[in-house]
């Protein structure tokens, strides 16, 4: 199991979105992921406004504070983020080779979408 580096997540996270990035999924380490196959599923998360990076009003070190509290969930080992509307939405996420279920556990935690990493689409729920 890979350990939280929350200093290196949060650097590239903040970086990616400073940079225009419209989303990504990291290991807990830092490390970028980049499956070819699948389905990530949110588990638990925040949103804050892209300008809020951009201007930066948001410091890095409350990126920091906010990913902290994504793991109060045993064993989750991806975060993920996408800007949608000018909305940057971060969470814990995890990975599923299986559509049934990654709509299961997209709908226990009340996501509105999973991501499928074969087409690069969202599935709404």
């Amino acid at each position: 199991m890979k350990i939280l580096n929350l200093e290196k997540l949060t650097t590239n996270i903040f970086n990616d979105i400073l940079n225009g990035s419209a989303g990504g999924t990291y290991q807990i380490d830092g490390t970028k992921v980049d499956y070819k196959t699948g389905y990530f599923v949110g588990v638990q998360g925040f949103n804050v406004p892209r300008d809020y990076f951009i201007n930066p009003k948001y410091p890095i070190n409350t990126l920091a504070l906010h990913l902290t509290s994504l793991f109060d969930l045993v064993n989750i080992p991806f975060v993920g983020y996408w800007v949608n509307k000018n909305i940057v939405y971060i969470d814990s996420v995890i990975w599923t080779a299986n559509l049934d279920h990654a709509i299961e556990v997209g709908k226990l935690y009340d996501q509105k979408a999973i991501y499928d990493i074969d087409n690069s689409k969202d599935i709404e729920l």
